[in-house]
């Protein structure tokens, strides 16, 4: 049998490229497709049995933290222009973060594995990939968002800001909801891989495609509107971070 610690270094490419994928979610253009299938990496080693306990931890965190570095990136040149600070202190202040941000995904694939670990192999791993671990990503995505102050960036849902019918989604089942069920996809793609079985993506597609077109019908310009209705958009300004602009 293969001991616990070599099997967790096997997966540490694996937790280094999943990370990087799912900080590609979150660039300026993330796509229609990487969401869907950048968490697989992920719940592939939270299925290994070879890998628990401080494994998965680790695993979770090594993937977090490499998420969080590539995604917030700006945040040490925004340091160093706007406070100020030495270019050494910014880098080293974004590294920190990233180390704390990337403990939620270890305590994610910590407690995942542990649930899965209940649940029978054969029959179990779709309630476990559709309403388990969906359930506990959210919840650490909303502790995320008010510990310590909070830091509300980059919730899956956020990555599907390109998918058609993605953002008119959201108003049907929020943020949260959306989170919620880009989670339940990857997991069940890791469950068709590993089962090489067809039902949980065919499960999963169909529900996007439904979730996606639900959105699409309840977009406003589908829905019957009295004629005083006034319909007001609130646009973000793009504010450049890479060169100081002085006060006048």
């Amino acid at each position: 049998m293969e001991p616990r610690s070599s099997s967790t270094l096997r997966h540490v490419p694996g937790a280094v490229v999943g990370g990087a994928l799912w900080a590609l979610c979150f660039r300026s253009e993330p796509g229609v497709v990487l969401p869907w299938f950048a968490l697989l990496p992920l719940f592939l080693w939270i299925a290994d049995p070879a890998v628990r306990g401080r494994g998965l931890l680790l695993l979770g965190w090594l993937h977090g933290a490499v998420s969080w570095l590539l995604s917030v990136y700006w945040i040490a040149p925004t340091l160093t222009t706007y406070g100020e600070l030495p270019v050494v202190v910014g880098a080293a202040l974004l590294l920190l973060l990233a180390l704390y941000l990337g403990l939620y995904h270890g305590v994610f694939a910590l407690a995942a594995g542990w649930l899965r670990a209940g649940f029978d192999p054969r029959r179990g791993e779709l309630r476990f990939a559709f309403l388990v671990a969906p359930a506990l990503w959210v919840l650490l995505e909303g502790v995320r968002t008010v510990m310590f102050s909070g830091f509300p960036w980059n919730l899956a849902a956020y990555a599907l800001v390109e998918v058609p019918g993605a953002l008119d989604a959201a108003a049907l089942v929020g943020s949260r909801g959306l989170s919620w069920w880009l989670v339940a996809v990857n997991g069940a793609l890791a469950v068709g891989v590993l089962r090489r079985r067809w039902l949980p993506v065919a499960i999963a597609a169909s529900g996007t495609v439904e979730l996606l077109a639900a959105g699409w019908l309840y977009r406003p310009e589908n829905q019957p509107r009295d004629a005083g209705d006034l319909e007001v958009r609130i646009v973000h300004p793009d504010v450049a971070i890479f060169e100081h602009r002085d006060e006048p």
